[in-house]
């Protein structure tokens, strides 16, 4: 899965202070999901990404490119809604991350294997998770159980190989 993400310079940079301006997540009926984030320093920029995803790719296969495209859809997205950050793109970069197919994590134990315990599928917002997901993992490992429902994360729900 690949996002492209931009700085944005402004003529209002302190209207974007993390004081002030939040972080948003736009997801509109068709099309991708825009986020946002205010500066985070004096001299820096608000940053907009685009979570286009479903693009699988490899660190080897990944398109490092700008794909104007993606700028267009961003610049589309905040034109309206936020117009003082619809400035220059001040730098720009791909980010690549792990996802499965329904957007959902895996935790389980390895089908083949049950005293592994899996737990991929997190990028991007797992970070949010990881204290309940560490509870859960030492309860796998040590009493191959929890008490917490991870049904909906079983990896039975693909067809791992």
């Amino acid at each position: 899965m690949v996002t492209y993400t931009c700085g944005h310079s402004t003529s209002q940079p302190s209207a974007f202070d993390r004081r002030i301006f939040p972080i948003f997540i736009w997801e509109p009926e068709q099309g991708p999901v825009f986020y946002g984030f205010p500066r985070t320093r004096e001299a820096g920029d608000p940053k907009v990404g685009i979570h286009s995803g479903g693009e699988e790719c490899t660190p080897s296969t990944i398109d490092r490119v700008i794909n104007a495209r993606d700028e267009m859809a961003i610049r589309s997205a905040i034109r309206s809604r936020i117009p003082a950050l619809n400035g220059e793109v001040s730098h720009a970069a791909t980010c690549m991350y792990t996802m499965t197919p329904d957007g959902h994590f895996i935790i389980d134990a390895h089908p083949e294997y049950p005293q592994v315990s899996l737990a991929p599928g997190f990028s991007g917002h797992g970070f949010k998770f990881s204290s309940v997901v560490g509870e859960i993992l030492s309860d796998l490992a040590m009493t191959r159980e929890t008490s917490s429902d991870i049904a909906l994360f079983s990896g039975s729900r693909f067809r791992l190989q």
